[in-house]
């Protein structure tokens, strides 16, 4: 009888220990987590402290750019590919006084007027066609497709007042467009057209924006002048970036190698107003980015018309 008694005391401290030992267990387990989480919980503060340093150090990049083009505008009479702006930022520090964390901008200017404005497209609420002309002359060159014009002056019209002379007769049936990026509202348009229509196009919010030839690309100036042909243009675009820039609109129409009549008719001009900021700020673990579309008037400090994340 008592070798039974010390058997089961035995077994009964024994069951004591293990389940001494799973309590330990399942604390250690608990504990491990919760300082997992505080130090998740940590990471993320730290993260989203970065973040929000990383958009403020952006407003100061886009600060950066507002100085160099109100400077470069009081400057220079005309709007060229070898002004100070036009000259990207790579990995410039930019760390707060005092700061452990290093941060890091690039960033880089883009004429907007250098493109073809897809605002030309209609006005008043009604299509354009020869603007519709333009781009499909553009669209071609791209290898897109022919009907991509049309269904893009009719989302731009679609998002104007419709007009009767000054008279507003009827409201926009859609939100305007603001940014290239809108085009994906439009059917057939996907990332892959937008990419390809994105260093020859603009959206400005303004109907009657002249294309800077000084900026142009040879497509956009074989699209915005009727007749010119894709080989003149880059005939006229290398000898510019030879340093012949263009000093007025009669010296391009001068330069042609043959008159072009339609030419004339033209919205061409040798300066430009619309700017497109893309700026990048590397802080710590974070990454912030934004693009912001300026515009300089009248040698003024350029207003920030619209910024936004990417």
């Amino acid at each position: 009888m008592s070798a039974y008694l010390s058997t089961a005391s035995s077994r009964q401290r024994g069951m004591a220990v293990i389940a001494a030992l799973l309590v330990v267990a399942v604390a250690a387990v608990l504990t491990a987590g919760l300082f997992q989480r505080q130090a998740t919980l940590a990471r993320g503060i730290e993260n989203d402290q970065s973040r929000e340093q990383a958009r403020w150090l952006l407003i100061a990049g886009i600060d950066w750019a507002r100085l160099i083009l109100r400077a470069d505008g009081r400057r220079h009479a005309t709007t060229r590919g070898d002004q100070l702006w036009a000259t990207p930022i790579a990995d410039m520090e930019v760390s707060r006084a005092g700061s452990a964390q290093q941060a890091w901008f690039s960033g880089f200017v883009e004429d907007e007027q250098g493109k073809f404005n897809l605002a030309t497209l209609a006005i008043g609420g009604q299509v354009r066609e020869n603007s519709v002309l333009a781009l499909q002359r553009l669209s071609a060159g791209l290898s897109l497709p022919p009907d991509l014009a049309a269904r893009i002056a009719k989302r731009v019209a679609e998002g104007q007042y419709r007009m009767d002379g000054q008279t507003v007769v009827g409201l926009p049936g859609r939100p305007g467009l603001a940014a290239l990026d809108d085009l994906r509202s439009v059917d057939g348009i996907d990332a892959k057209a937008i990419q390809a229509l994105h260093p020859y196009v603009s959206v400005l919010p303004i109907e009657n924006a002249t294309v800077n030839v000084n900026t142009a690309s040879p497509e956009v100036l074989n699209a915005v002048v009727p007749g010119l042909g894709i080989g003149t243009a880059r005939q006229l675009v290398a000898a510019r970036e030879r340093g012949q820039w263009f000093r007025d609109r009669a010296d391009f129409i001068n330069r042609l190698p043959q008159p072009l009549p339609e030419a004339g008719d033209a919205s061409l001009d040798v300066g430009s107003e619309w700017f497109l900021v893309t700026g990048t700020v590397r802080l710590a673990r974070a990454d912030a980015r934004v693009q912001a579309l300026l515009r300089r008037q009248d040698q003024q400090s350029p207003r920030v018309i619209w910024l936004r994340e990417l």
